[in-house]
């Protein structure tokens, strides 16, 4: 369900807020497995549920510019969303040792793990930076601005706090839950606070009248682009 969930929080497929969720299920799991190797399972179910519907371009770029055959683009992609799944099995195995060494309260480590392992997932074996939980929010313009400050990867903590806060809540006595969910709110609505007030405090707005623009993609095929006989029709589709 997290895969789902997470999959769908991303432009395009879904809405945003459903990435403030998506880990709900993940955690809540792994929470009452038995073992961190269970743990590791559910991590990498959520994982290849996730990339299978989240990268699923990938076959169709190495028929077009790889020259690949298609049964062995889909193999490579097989490979890489099993790949990329390993980051997720390793979040939740790490969830899984918090939990065992400090309790429920370890369940608070996991923005910090989560965050290790996109770093991961970014720099090793040169990297795969698409489909980070902070770009979720780009739509949310107030959210984002958060950017500016912690980067993409600081959203992603933000937004994995407030799954954490979700399950944590529950589980633990009145008094220490709403510390809980006080703390997380404050750290949202100060994000949406500072957002806010960066929207509209921008040396380029106090001046004239705001003005709304676009930028559209004229579906220009990629071999198109590469080909400098296309460069006049290419300009002119824009012109």
């Amino acid at each position: 369900v997290s895969g789902i969930l997470l999959a769908f929080s991303f432009p395009r497929f879904g809405h945003p807020i459903l990435a403030w969720v998506s880990l709900v299920p993940l955690l809540m799991a792994v929470t009452r497995s038995q073992s961190v190797l269970a743990a590791f399972w559910l991590g990498l179910t959520m994982g290849v549920t996730h990339f299978a519907l989240t990268v699923y371009w990938i076959p169709q770029v190495m028929t077009e510019y790889g020259g690949l055959s298609d049964v062995t683009a889909w193999l490579v992609h097989f490979l890489l969303v099993a790949y990329l799944a390993l980051f997720p099995a390793l979040f939740a195995v790490g969830i899984g040792f918090a939990l065992r060494r400090f309790g429920v309260v370890g369940l608070y480590a996991a923005p910090a793990i989560w965050v290790t392992t996109e770093l991961g997932r970014i720099h090793l074996f040169t990297g795969f930076p698409w489909e980070l939980l902070g770009y979720s929010q780009t739509p949310v313009l107030a959210v984002a601005q958060l950017a500016s400050v912690v980067g993409v990867l600081g959203l992603s903590a933000l937004v994995v706090l407030a799954n954490v806060t979700i399950v944590f809540a529950p589980l633990v006595t009145v008094s220490r839950r709403w510390r809980a969910v006080g703390f997380t709110t404050a750290i949202i609505g100060g994000t949406v606070i500072f957002g806010a007030w960066r929207l509209h405090s921008d040396s380029l707005l106090e001046h004239g009248t705001p003005l709304r623009v676009a930028a559209l993609q004229g579906n220009i095929a990629q071999h198109d682009k590469w080909n400098p006989t296309s460069s006049d029709r290419i300009l002119s589709t824009y012109i």
